[in-house]
């Protein structure tokens, strides 16, 4: 499994807007619906986008704290 951490920025419900962490994993070998799914090799020093539309955590308060959460 491969992880990334992310740099975000959170708003609440009064606008106001915070800097947050989150960790993703990325795994090697996934199933989706029963079904294999096709995954990619992750490639060092390589550049990758991707759009974020919703996350289910308000994420962590530092770097610090998400990269624990990666181990």
């Amino acid at each position: 499994m491969y992880a990334f951490l992310l740099k975000g920025t959170l708003t609440d419900e009064q606008g106001t807007a915070a800097t947050r962490y989150w960790r993703l994993n990325i795994a090697q070998n996934s199933v989706l619906n029963g079904h294999p799914v096709a995954t990619h090799q992750i490639l060092r020093n390589a550049i990758y986008s991707t759009n974020i539309r919703t996350v289910l955590t308000s994420g962590y308060n530092t770097p610090e704290e998400a990269e624990i959460m990666m181990r």
